[in-house]
């Protein structure tokens, strides 16, 4: 019976995700509908809704903030500098589905087992909800963020937003050598 348990379980316990790399740019365009979670060179940790990015600086909703300096609630903007680690929460919805095959499955053989027939029914909803919490409690997870290293220069308007990428321009020939035929 645990054997089995452990096997439904495996995939849920078992995921871990490699670090995703997303240029400082593309930040909000990635992080859009999910929410960050940012911890801050002060020790603060804060997570809300990333609203947007200039080169030294970003802008986040803050729904939550634990640990001394935190930032109070509402639109922040923070330093780049200051972040220590970026984590953006991904839902899924495979835990709850898991949870709930394994509630149900686990929870017949309960169910049937009760004193009476009037127990059957809300024991085998009460377990198989149970399972379902329990899947949802695991779909919550996070991955790292990497931010890729610095763009070339010239990705930045002086607005502040994000310049459109072009193919960059052929060198011009110097004085020296204007009159060289190319080899």
């Amino acid at each position: 019976m645990r054997h089995v348990l452990l096997l439904l379980l495996a995939p849920v316990l078992l995921t871990a995700a490699p670090p995703l790399p997303i240029e400082w740019e593309t930040t909000p365009a990635a992080f859009a509908g999910r929410k960050a979670i940012v911890k801050l060179d002060t020790g603060a940790r804060i997570e809300g809704v990333w609203l947007g990015v200039t080169p030294t600086t970003f802008m986040i909703d803050v729904d939550r903030a634990h640990g001394k300096n935190r930032p109070p609630k509402g639109v922040q903007t923070i330093e780049r500098s200051a972040i220590v680690e970026l984590r953006v929460l991904e839902r899924r919805i495979r835990g709850q589905v898991i949870g709930g095959i394994a509630g149900c499955w686990f929870g017949g053989p309960l169910a049937f087992k009760a004193s009476s027939a009037a127990w059957i029914l809300p024991v085998w909803a009460s377990v198989t909800a149970a399972g379902i919490l329990v899947g949802r409690v695991s779909d919550k997870a996070t991955r790292v963020v990497h931010i890729k290293p610095e763009s070339p220069q010239g990705l930045w308007r002086r607005d502040g937003a994000p310049a459109e990428l072009h193919a960059l321009p052929e060198p011009a020939a110097t004085e020296a050598n204007e009159g060289e035929p190319e080899s």
